[in-house]
């Protein structure tokens, strides 16, 4: 799954493109399409609320911390650009494989 996502590194930051789903029971990954990570998101659109939640599910997801992680494009829209900052591309790629098949991680919105 994660292999055929497109990971690009430029200017010490490695891009990746997310397709998100808000106001899901839970956010949890559901897959890739055309090289975007594909996540439900287990909150509001609203003021914000989903694109907080997406930036502290990736944090949880590689272990990189939230400041380190930026959204770049697509605020109001449903494709994002996310910017991980001080993070190898090859590192970043070996997080994503580590992760289990299937529905490969989920977090509840307590």
């Amino acid at each position: 799954m994660a292999d055929d996502l497109e990971l690009v590194s430029r200017d010490g930051t490695v891009g990746l493109r997310v397709r998100v789903k808000p106001m899901a029971r839970r956010t949890v990954i559901v897959g890739v399409q055309q090289g975007a990570l594909v996540v439900s998101l287990a909150a509001s659109p609203h003021e914000g609320q989903a694109n907080r939640e997406l930036l502290r599910f990736l944090s949880d997801l590689v272990h990189v911390p939230v400041s380190r992680i930026q959204l770049a494009a697509g605020a109001s829209g449903r494709t994002k650009l996310v910017r991980f900052r001080g993070v190898d591309v090859t590192q970043l790629r070996k997080n994503l494989l580590q992760l289990p098949q299937g529905s490969l991680a989920s977090r509840n919105s307590d």
